[in-house]
């Protein structure tokens, strides 16, 4: 393999390494704006109430 296609593979694995670094820090950072009572809320957001309102045995 020549020496210029090793460098241009490296070159675009990094920059596809650094694009996705940068989105889950740009994602991390949105997710620390958002107070944690609406996070927790977000994820805990069913019924403890069971589907059918009568159990038959």
């Amino acid at each position: 393999m020549s020496q210029e296609k090793k460098k241009s593979e490296a070159a675009s694995a990094r920059r596809r390494f650094l694009s996705s670094a940068g989105t889950v820090a740009g994602y991390s950072a949105l997710m620390a704006m958002v107070p944690p009572g609406v996070r927790s809320a977000a994820w805990a957001a069913g019924s403890d109430a069971p589907e059918k309102k009568e159990v038959l045995n």
